[in-house]
């Protein structure tokens, strides 16, 4: 199993499927990555998505090649704004009722990025086959790893890595019992891009930090995080999207309806001060709150590694919650 003749298969084309891959083939091992969505479902996801990338970015640096790591910014929340020393040093977390600083939380070269950007940077030049929804994995033999696909497709590696996150199916394969399920988190969490008149965005953009923005209730169990999202055109205020998350401590499900979502999250909102209220308020009432659920595993177990020919890595290794703020760093750390 020679570096030169090495094949590696990724199953899963996320953040930590691809950037894996970039590393690979920086190291000049052959890799190609399997994605279980079509093309155009994967290229059409239109959920506007944040990620910290913070402290990773010198990992990042290590996995991808000189001109894609210079272009790394253009991944950016804002690409068109540099955040000065203080702002990159410290996050602010408030009281979501006075307003008053309650601590700021330290970060160390504080950055977000656009999931989907981000993604289509660690894209590049990179073997991505579209529609492989893995179906089992054998690698009993001694050598290599043959993974089979739900279209027919059958493909024998030297190594596989999972990275098809939180409900893992090479995990699944590597686990016995309970150690593959995963258990819910209690919280009832909107999580939303929002644009808005250009008044409404730039009040929203002078109250901010640029970066990220965190406030708890002490009437609720509740955190609210608040963000620039997306910059298209730094002159037209219209453009800009925010992500607006607002999260519950509660083991009750979200509500059925998208209606009744609306109405929940608009309620818990408005006890807060400003700009978390009007970020909240001013959402139209059309918009889509997805009904999600988080899961993490509790009943983690040492998995089967058939002597380091099949692995798990980011969200299929250790699913967490998006409110940790510690997904890709990690991925890109590990």
């Amino acid at each position: 199993m020679s570096s030169p003749n090495l094949h590696v298969a990724v199953i899963g084309a996320g953040a930590t499927g691809l950037l894996l891959a970039q590393g690979l083939k920086k190291a000049n091992i052959r890799v190609s990555v399997f994605e279980t969505l079509p093309k155009q479902s994967y290229e059409d996801n239109p959920r506007t998505w944040t990620m910290a990338l913070h402290w990773s970015r010198r990992n990042v640096e290590q996995c991808l090649p000189p001109e894609l790591f210079a272009a790394l910014s253009s991944a950016h929340t804002n690409p068109w704004h540099e955040p000065s020393h203080d702002e990159a040093q410290s996050l602010p977390v408030v009281d979501g009722k006075t307003g008053e600083v309650l601590v700021a939380a330290r970060v160390d070269d504080g950055r977000r990025v656009v999931r989907r950007k981000l993604r289509d940077l660690f894209r590049r030049g990179i073997d991505v086959r579209f529609g492989y929804k893995l179906a089992g994995i054998d690698a009993s033999g001694g050598e290599g790893v043959t993974a089979t696909f739900e279209n027919g497709e059958v493909v024998r590696v030297d190594v596989l890595v999972g990275a098809d996150g939180a409900k893992s199916v090479v995990r699944d394969h590597l686990v016995d019992g309970d150690a593959k399920e995963l258990d819910r988190v209690p919280l009832i969490s909107t999580n939303i891009g929002c644009r808005y008149t250009a008044e409404q965005a730039r009040f929203l953009r002078s109250k901010i930090h640029p970066i990220a923005n965190m406030a708890v209730h002490p009437d609720q169990d509740t955190l609210f995080f608040l963000a620039v999202a997306d910059v298209p055109d730094p002159e037209d205020p219209e453009t800009w999207e925010f992500q607006v998350a607002l999260s519950l401590w509660s083991t009750e499900d979200p509500p059925e309806t998208n209606e009744d979502r609306m109405k929940y999250f608009k309620k818990l909102a408005e006890p807060y001060c400003e700009p978390y209220r009007s970020a909240a308020l001013w959402v139209p009432d059309d918009t889509y709150i997805p009904r999600d659920k988080y899961a993490e595993c509790k009943r983690i177990a040492p998995w089967k590694n058939f002597d380091g020919r099949v692995t798990v890595a980011g969200d299929a290794a250790h699913p967490m919650c998006p409110s940790r703020s510690k997904d890709l760093p990690l991925t890109a750390w590990g």
